[in-house]
């Protein structure tokens, strides 16, 4: 597939991204590859409580505008800035990010901006775990949402229905936007054996591997627990998990007890992960409680390596059925061990550069999934403002469809 022919807007367009934390995790590595992706005439200005130094500096050297908000466990406060922000900033277009967004899109509504987008990037469970107060106020959020959102974007269709309802595709206003991925690195390889030196593995190693954010929804345990019969089964087994996270000290504590502490490798958060899993990695697994759509799971295959993961991993990102297994968490765990190894063995028949021209034809790909959401801003805005220079009014209300 040719690179996708970027949108161009027609004006300058101020986007203000709402975001939790601006650090690493999926949503913000989607974040970054649409950034980079911007048109010229785009300015962004993205606004978080929790602000990373290294990716500030990135988002600054493709020209972002940063600033910091309260934490949103102050409410009122917190949309009162979010408020003056809308006013000062007068950005076109609000891109909520947040689960709670219903809030934030209020605020920007009656701070007058005229397009205001809500963005699922995970399914209703992942919340299930909060308290009864923060269950509430995201249900009010999302009643918000219905109320004043303009648009409404997710990452994939159980996403949309977590934060639109179950009748989502009935509203206009709401549609899947699949994360898409930077395909670049993927074309290149690297010497395994001096990556394998590089992590303390010997060159026979065979690497499970594992990306994402080091905490409870990932179950990282789930493959602690699986270690021993995986060693059994490949006595050449090593796991590497690459992230970060709250859960980490847990899961070293966990891994010690184990007894399998030298098969383990925590490499904290890596810039390179296209490298390790083109030339690293043998399998990746990934047994989540929940997720909205993994991109590591789009990454993988676009890598040309197998996957096995549990089901919450949703059947849209499976691009190449050859490479994906997907299983219950009720599984016995020797159904899991079988699968691991099947998939070790099943490797060499499946060809890397056919992987990624697949997914390079998928909306997976980034440059298709930045021009979806560029076309967006600039039709939304069209809409928004018609030929009389506001909104366009229905009985007395805005006509958002």
């Amino acid at each position: 597939m040719g690179k996708v022919r970027q949108t161009r807007p027609h004006r300058p367009i101020r986007v203000l991204y709402l975001i939790y934390w601006l650090e690493s995790g999926g949503v913000e590595s989607w974040l970054r590859r649409i950034t980079s992706r911007r048109p010229r005439e785009l300015q962004i200005v993205l606004a978080s409580y929790h602000i990373n130094d290294y990716f500030a500096s990135y988002y600054s050297e493709h020209g972002c505008t940063i600033c910091r908000v309260p934490r949103a466990t102050s409410l009122f406060r917190y949309l009162g800035v979010i408020y003056q922000q809308c006013r000062s900033l007068r950005p076109h277009v609000v891109h909520s990010n947040n689960y709670h967004g219903g809030f934030e899109l209020l605020a920007a509504k009656f701070a007058g901006v005229p397009v205001r987008i809500a963005h699922s990037h995970n399914v209703a469970q992942a919340h299930d775990d909060h308290n009864l107060a923060v269950r509430i106020a995201l249900r009010i959020s999302r009643m918000l949402i219905q109320r004043y959102a303009t648009h409404g974007l997710a990452c994939s269709e159980q996403a949309a229905q977590g934060m639109f309802g179950k009748h989502w595709r009935s509203d206009p206003r709401w549609q899947v936007l699949h994360n898409g991925i930077e395909l670049t690195e993927f074309r290149k390889r690297w010497n395994r054996f001096e990556i394998c030196r590089e992590f303390g593995l010997p060159a026979h190693a065979v690497v499970i591997g594992h990306v994402g954010r080091l905490s409870q929804e990932k179950n990282h345990g789930f493959v602690v627990d699986l270690a021993p019969g995986i060693v059994e089964c490949i006595p050449q087994a090593y796991f590497v998990f690459v992230g970060d996270g709250e859960a980490r000290s847990q899961l070293e504590h966990t891994i010690r007890r184990s007894g399998l502490i030298k098969r383990f490798r925590l490499p904290g958060i890596r810039s390179d992960v296209p490298r390790l899993m083109t030339s690293l990695f043998d399998v990746l697994i990934l047994p989540s409680k929940y997720e909205g759509l993994p991109y590591v799971v789009i990454e993988a295959q676009a890598a040309g390596i197998p996957v096995v993961a549990s089901e919450a991993t949703p059947q849209e990102a499976v691009v190449i059925p050859e490479l994906v297994t997907r299983l219950p968490l009720s599984a016995p765990k020797e159904l899991w061990v079988e699968a691991i190894d099947q998939a070790v063995r099943m490797r060499p028949r499946v060809s890397a550069d056919e992987c990624l021209a697949a997914i390079e034809r998928s909306d997976f790909n980034v440059e298709v999934s930045a021009s979806r959401l560029f076309a967006l801003y600039e039709n939304a805005l069209g809409i928004a403002h018609g030929s009389i220079g506001g909104p366009r009014r229905r009985n007395g209300r805005e006509n958002h469809h």
